[in-house]
């Protein structure tokens, strides 16, 4: 793709970001003029409202370009400079989300579903059942990557090894404490500290010879609800779109 190769891709691209330019300008005004605090978020859904009447397109990327631009402006910067709440900011004010309350379940899937478009088949099954004993919750990860992120729970997952060692023996093949694990028949319960945790071991006792244990955790666990299984990347994105609701 090119946008400067002649002088009418030149024209229109220079209309194009003066068009972004003008919007983004105008709803920062308006917001300056009504708002103590101004705000990305407020700014970007107004200049998204806005552009989306005039045929605009806008991405991310352009987005926060835009914002950067126009509130290091040196004017603004002067005028309401002490009133603007970057995006860096306003993502680390975000509150946490309660998920999923405690006595819930969840599935650990040593094939991650990453790539599936599908839904997960409900009469998929786990290699791993995991227990919540206390409230699965989601704050604001790093800035870098504006991600939720769970935060520690203790748990239990139960695994399905079919014929299980001693205590001792299972403790050592997942590096854990023979006071976190109980055997019961075929299933081998241990204690984790987190959802990752519970993934992190139950891929260690099931796939001894990987060379590296755990990973992303949102790509292979889901929630069962309704008969059916959420993936927990899809509710961490519920979260962030702010559909799944704010603790407190």
């Amino acid at each position: 793709m090119s946008l400067f190769l002649d002088s009418a891709d030149l024209n229109s691209h220079g209309r194009y970001l003066a068009q972004l330019l003008l919007s983004g300008g105008v709803q920062l005004e308006m917001l300056a003029k009504g708002k103590e605090r101004v705000t990305f978020g407020a700014w970007l859904a107004a200049v998204l409202q806005d552009v989306q009447k005039r045929g605009i397109a806008l991405s991310t990327e352009q987005a926060e370009w835009l914002w950067e631009t126009l509130t290091r402006e040196p004017r603004v910067a002067q005028m309401i400079g002490t009133r603007i709440v970057s995006a860096d900011e306003e993502w680390l004010e975000r509150k946490p989300v309660r998920v999923l309350k405690a006595g819930e379940y969840l599935g650990v899937f040593l094939k991650s579903f990453k790539s599936l478009k599908t839904p997960i088949p409900s009469e998929a099954q786990p290699q791993g059942r995991i227990k919540l004993l206390g409230e699965l919750i989601m704050t604001p990860g790093k800035v870098a990557s504006r991600r939720f992120a769970c935060d520690d729970v203790k748990c239990v997952v139960e695994i399905e090894v079919g014929q299980p060692g001693t205590v001792e023996q299972e403790a050592i093949l997942m590096k854990v404490e023979p006071k976190d694990i109980t055997v019961d028949g075929t299933h081998v319960n241990v204690r984790a500290k987190s959802v990752n945790h519970a993934f992190t071991l139950t891929s260690r006792r099931l796939q001894p010879g990987r060379r590296g244990y755990g990973g992303r955790a949102y790509d292979y666990i889901a929630w069962r609800c309704d008969q059916t299984w959420m993936r927990l990347e899809d509710i961490r994105c519920s979260v962030e779109t702010g559909k799944w609701g704010e603790a407190g």
